[in-house]
């Protein structure tokens, strides 16, 4: 029932909170990983409590999800009025533009114009950013509930928004969900069918929190960082997107461009202490790779097959 409801619809910003909830806003704990349906899972801890919300690790996709989910009634109440007190622009990064440079880059510019669908695309900055970036013309489609918002656009570019997959037609030059799938109780259906919008030769963003390493570690030593349920529901990081060819046929036939550490989200003018804190957590992972997994999150980009 949780996929039904309007959430997949939604872009949850940087702004986003943990709540606590009660035990009838909450589904009974799932069986199998909602993510691949596999019943390998090992239990990590608690993200909520009375009634407890327990982290699992799915031995096969490797995603790590809730074991219980959100109610969708909850679930729109919760987002329902979530935007009211948003920023102007809705997105989940302090620079827009530097996000659009980092997806820009793995783009082939194609003379002809590009069209690019947003996930949850707040009020379509980056998407026109990313377009800007490219020196192209085009058209940016973004999927969102809250239409209250809207960039500003040059006029070689269009800008829309549907509030919903169902309301796009067509395929893309480029897809991005950035900030987005941790938020959905089933990501994989929507993963999949973003990744069938993409064309031959298109490019498919995708960038997702990857804090459990960095939750576990705090833990250790007396600190708690939040998990912000039941905002997020999934920790999706290199484990993960490493894994994606083994159990998601429609991931097959891309090639992937990158699959590292996100850009910190954050700048300096605005939040210099924790943007200090990403960029010094994030720098290890060039000298130690897979082994150094405190980044906080984590981004896949991937071309289609001509």
């Amino acid at each position: 029932p949780a996929a039904t409801h309007r959430r997949p619809r939604v872009k949850v910003a940087a702004y986003h909170a943990g709540r606590h909830l009660a035990a009838h806003e909450l589904l009974a704990p799932g069986t199998a990983c909602p993510m691949c349906g596999s019943v390998s899972t090992t239990r990590l801890w608690a993200v909520h409590r009375a009634p407890d919300v327990v982290l699992v690790r799915c031995h096969g996709c490797r995603a790590v999800s809730v074991d219980r989910f959100p109610t969708p009634e909850a679930l729109d109440e919760y987002y329902g009025s979530y935007y009211d007190d948003a920023p102007d622009d809705a997105v989940t990064t302090d620079d827009p533009s530097r996000l659009a440079s980092r997806i820009a880059s793995y783009v082939v510019n194609r003379s002809g114009g590009v069209r690019l669908l947003d996930l949850g695309g707040g009020d379509g900055s980056i998407g026109v950013a990313v377009l800007s970036r490219l020196a192209t013309s085009g058209e940016v489609v973004g999927v969102d509930y809250d239409h209250r918002r809207r960039a500003v656009t040059p006029a070689e570019i269009s800008l829309s928004h549907v509030p919903a997959l169902a309301d796009v037609d067509g395929a893309f030059d480029v897809v991005v969900a950035s900030a987005v799938l941790e938020h959905l109780p089933r990501p994989a259906e929507v993963l999949g069918e973003l990744l069938g919008r993409v064309k031959p030769g298109g490019v498919f963003y995708a960038r997702t929190p990857y804090v459990v390493p960095l939750i576990g570690a705090a833990s250790k030593v007396g600190v708690a960082i939040d998990f912000t349920f039941p905002a997020h529901l999934f920790d999706l990081g290199a484990d993960y997107w490493g894994r994606l060819s083994t159990w998601l046929p429609a991931f097959d036939g891309f090639e992937v461009l990158a699959s590292r550490p996100s850009p910190v989200e954050t700048g300096f003018r605005a939040h210099p202490a924790r943007t200090m804190v990403s960029a010094v957590m994030k720098a290890p992972w060039r000298l130690f790779g897979a082994r150094w997994t405190f980044v906080g999150g984590w981004e896949l980009a991937a071309r289609r097959s001509s």
